[in-house]
């Protein structure tokens, strides 16, 4: 509920800090004295509205604090979804400077105009002339509706979600086994060409660097055979080569081996023989078969080709290459053996379609027969509020299977006979709309203490008995949900929990208007006002003090 909001030079305004209580506050005041100004002044804080024109002459800026307490839980989950802190209380800031800058903090946060509203319509429902409140708006019909339905409707809501979610379930279990069978047979035809593209490749692990290896040979063997001809020939054992010539160091050596200092060395220079002669083999070996050859390159060449195309397509290795064909072999063999599996999860899947329908349908029905009685109320609810020839009908309209039925709903309605009836949001004007909403909010009441309800001379063109009507529906609503009203009718304000009085005085060359709570012993006094005018007389006191004696 707005327990508090300070207002600073909006127009007639300078500075005020206006207190609010649970129930029903109820704002009085002769016209002029600025009682609308209060309600100008949450809605610039609300982010509903930005009029500089609003600005006290001579002031640089005008900024309003609204202070709501006992949150919803609906604010809270915003406040969490917006990563702003709180502790069981929201202050909304707005600001507006000569030059037209705005600037917006929530709980001290720097914030948007949009966040601002997504959070003032969790926070306040508002009826001031042409502004239509939240609870009349199309999207929320359906809400109210089972609002009205009860548990129920919450039992039935939650039984079909629980078979909406199986039925999501079996969905992915059909996808992942290849969906549908043209969609099976599509998938296995895919499966089946990268599983042979892969087979026919005959991969071996290793074989990418072996080609490359060999490719570098034979793309180098001109190079090899001359460069080969030459060591070989420094390496020969011909009498000149270096294996000859060590052979020879090592048999001159042998005659000294009873020296034990050189006979460690000539078996380190026979192991640099023997050494010498294996690489001598090997290069030997090498030379005779580096010969360039066009067919075996041009068939590495290709394997190469095809080696990269694959790495390409499947994987950046050959490992990785082979892990995939694994991996698409065992999804091949799960769908080619996936039909019999496939048909009895279709089966299961269309046996709890058939349930969540027939779930659906009771909730139709469930609506469709709340929806009566609603129509019912509604044009009595009306009627009683000066309304009589009101047309109130609810419409359904069928769609498409979701967590909450297969309903749209929307409220229609039409202030007279003969004329058409339309979208409740569309048709009702502003003095319709208040006592439309005063009979939804009898009807459709909330069991969580949630918004704070802004009504702005509810009562205009009403008196007599209607007058009385609205007063106690109002009262009524209040048990629930806190309620701000400007009214002039007496009825309406002997059923206030709390009251404000506004009142516009002249200090120098200042025009200021001030409010403060009224005492009880205030209240009826005030009330007489608005029976007999600025002059008081026993009748209008006397007859004040009756209607307030109804309410406390």
């Amino acid at each position: 509920m707005l327990q508090t909001v300070s207002i600073k030079n909006l127009a007639l305004i300078k500075s005020e800090n206006i207190e609010f209580n649970k129930g029903l506050n109820i704002i009085l005041g002769e016209t002029g004295a600025g009682k609308s100004l209060i309600f100008e002044a949450l809605s610039f804080v609300l982010g509903l509205k930005t009029d500089k024109t609003l600005l006290r002459t001579g002031e640089e800026s005008m900024r309003v604090d609204a202070l709501f307490v006992d949150l919803p839980q609906s604010v809270k989950e915003e406040l969490e979804n917006m990563e702003i802190e709180f502790e069981e209380e929201l202050l909304l800031s707005r600001t507006l400077s000569s030059e037209g800058r705005s600037s917006i903090k929530i709980n001290g946060n720097i914030a948007t105009l949009a966040s601002l509203k997504n959070l003032s319509k969790l926070l306040v429902d508002t009826l001031v002339q042409h502004e239509s409140l939240e609870l009349l708006k199309t999207k929320n019909h359906l809400i109210m509706l089972d609002g009205y339905c009860g548990e129920k409707i919450v039992a039935l809501k939650d039984k079909l979600g629980g078979f909406l979610s199986e039925i999501s379930n079996l969905e992915k279990r059909i996808d992942a086994l290849g969906g549908d069978k043209e969609e099976r047979e599509r998938r296995k035809d895919i499966l089946l060409y990268q599983i042979e593209e892969i087979e026919k490749a005959n991969l071996q692990v290793g074989e990418d660097e072996e080609i490359n290896e060999k490719l570098t040979i034979l793309e180098n063997a001109e190079k090899i055979k001359e460069t080969l001809t030459y060591v070989l020939g420094l390496l020969s054992n011909d009498g000149q080569g270096a294996v000859s010539k060590v052979t020879d160091a090592c048999r001159h050596l042998a005659s000294l081996s009873n020296i034990e200092q050189i006979s460690s060395l000539q078996e380190r220079l026979d192991n640099s023989k023997y050494e010498l002669e294996d690489i001598f083999e090997e290069l030997h070996s090498i030379f005779f078969s580096s010969n360039f050859d066009e067919i075996e390159y041009n068939r590495l060449d290709q394997r190469k080709d095809t080696l990269k195309s694959l790495k390409k397509k499947y994987g950046a290795t050959i490992e990785l290459v082979l892990e995939y064909y694994a991996k698409i072999k065992t999804q091949y063999d799960d769908i080619s053996g996936s039909e019999i599996t496939i048909e009895k999860l279709t089966k299961e899947k269309s046996k709890l379609e058939e349930q969540a329908k027939s779930v659906a349908t009771e909730m139709s029905n469930l609506r469709k027969s709340a929806a009566k009685e609603i129509k019912t109320r509604i044009v009595e609810e009306l009627k009683a509020l000066g309304m009589k020839g009101t047309i109130f009908e609810i419409v359904f309209e069928e769609k498409a299977l979701a967590f909450d039925g297969c309903d749209n709903v929307v409220f229609n309605f039409s202030a007279n006979v003969g004329q058409e009836v339309k979208n409740i949001s569309k048709t009702a004007s502003g003095g319709e709309m208040s006592r439309i909403m005063l009979a939804l909010k009898n009807i459709f009441k909330s069991s969580e203490k949630s918004k704070t309800l802004l009504f702005d001379e509810v009562d205009a063109g009403i008196s007599g008995e209607t007058g009385n009507m609205i007063a106690t529906k109002l009262r009524n609503i209040a048990e629930n949900e806190q309620i701000i009203c400007i009214t002039h009718l007496p009825q309406v304000a002997s059923a206030g929990h709390a009251f404000v009085k506004v009142e516009k005085r002249v200090e120098g060359n200042e025009t200021l208007s001030n409010s403060y709570q009224l005492k009880e012993e205030e209240v009826a006094k005030e009330i007489a006002k608005l029976i007999s005018g600025v002059k008081l007389t026993d009748v209008a006191l006397k007859h004040a003090a009756e209607l307030r004696s109804k309410f406390i």
